[in-house]
């Protein structure tokens, strides 16, 4: 499956629904070809289920590929959390090609509340492409940069129990990083 892009500038995370469409449809790819867009994937909270519903979400046992002339950016904004590209609780996953941008440089660096009332003066959550509880997982010839935190990061699915032990916690395993670039972030 093929969607044309073209006309399209700015989305929210709902854009992305599409997706999930394709993926209920039966098809196990989604190519994008021709794209310059900023997605709107900003969080008020640093936890990974409610950044994973303001991302572009991949489904499991699925492939994602973008071509040289993909550009997904990150909407600028002031959120201490976000994150563009995310894999969430996914397994057999093959994400390739694209370019993947995060608002390093248009970034609002003042301090901000999240959803509890705590304020953050650092704002270093904002991934440009996040796995966490991620199984079997690859990531391959995209280029990533300009995140206000990191341009790649890997965790669980939430955090460990008090004792250390996995608990609840999906641990990722199996994520391969191959030949990407990751610049500034």
């Amino acid at each position: 499956f093929t969607f044309n892009w073209d006309r399209y500038r700015y989305y929210s995370p709902d854009s992305f629904k599409a997706i999930n469409l394709v993926k209920l449809m039966g098809a196990a790819k989604f190519e994008i070809d021709a794209m310059d867009a900023y997605f709107d994937v900003t969080s008020r909270v640093n936890n990974p289920k409610i950044k994973s519903e303001n991302a572009i979400l991949i489904p499991s046992d699925f492939e994602f590929h973008m071509s040289d002339s993909s550009f997904l950016r990150v909407q600028p904004n002031n959120a201490h959390a976000y994150s563009l590209l995310m894999v969430y609780k996914g397994e057999n996953i093959k994400i390739n090609g694209g370019n993947l941008i995060g608002d390093r440089w248009e970034h609002d660096y003042n301090p901000v509340v999240d959803l509890y009332g705590k304020t953050y003066y650092s704002h270093d959550w904002g991934h440009v492409t996040h796995v966490s509880g991620g199984k079997n997982i690859l990531l391959e010839g995209i280029n990533i940069s300009n995140g206000s935190g990191d341009g790649f990061v890997v965790h669980g699915s939430t955090i460990r129990a008090e004792d250390g032990t996995p608990g609840k916690a999906i641990i990722s395993e199996n994520v391969i990083v191959r030949n990407c670039t990751i610049d500034a972030s």
